[in-house]
């Protein structure tokens, strides 16, 4: 029993970094285009699919 509750620990940490990594690479794929295209945030949001544009 011990060495699930460990292995679902380390699985959960493991997806915790790998989305984490993601939204960070997204983040700057997002701000590149921003820069690169002299967009607007909102510009940038919608050619990324953003569809909930409220707080932007």
């Amino acid at each position: 029993m011990h060495f699930l509750k460990a292995y679902l620990v380390k699985k959960t940490v493991q997806g915790m970094l790998f989305m984490r990594r993601y939204v960070k690479l997204r983040a700057i794929e997002i701000v590149e285009n921003i820069v690169e295209m002299k967009a607007t945030v909102r510009q940038a949001a919608k050619k990324f699919w953003y569809r909930n544009l409220r707080y932007i």
